[in-house]
């Protein structure tokens, strides 16, 4: 039988180094709530000076994909185990940086809407 195209030039996709590497990315692990962290300053810092490509170039650094994709895969396939890890590691993210928006907001000097808050809140 001959071989189509995409069976001489596609890579072999692997069932089980797939399952594995989602499994190590809904893991909790300091260095993601860092990169998380960061990012979510920096939007924070384009939010407060009212700059628009600030907060557009945070989205290609923040680190919430990974869970979102990883939900999803357990999604597709009805992986309770991956499911409930991302679900878990969604949740910590979205409320850890929340809190730490909120505890910056407070402490910064800005004061006023601008007009990067305004139109993120109507």
């Amino acid at each position: 039988m001959a071989r189509g195209w995409t069976d001489i030039h596609s890579p072999k996709i692997y069932h089980q180094s797939v399952v594995k590497d989602t499994i190590t990315d809904v893991e909790i692990t300091p260095g993601y709530f860092l990169a998380l962290n960061v990012a979510n300053l920096i939007a924070l810092c384009g939010l407060l000076l009212g700059s628009s490509p600030v907060i557009i170039g945070v989205m290609l650094i923040s680190s919430l994909m990974g869970p979102v994709l990883s939900f999803g895969f357990a999604f597709v396939t009805s992986d309770e185990t991956i499911w409930r890890q991302a679900i878990r590691k969604i949740l910590l993210s979205v409320a850890l940086s929340i809190l730490l928006a909120g505890l910056a907001t407070l402490i910064s000097p800005v004061r006023e809407l601008t007009a990067e808050i305004h139109a993120r809140t109507r």
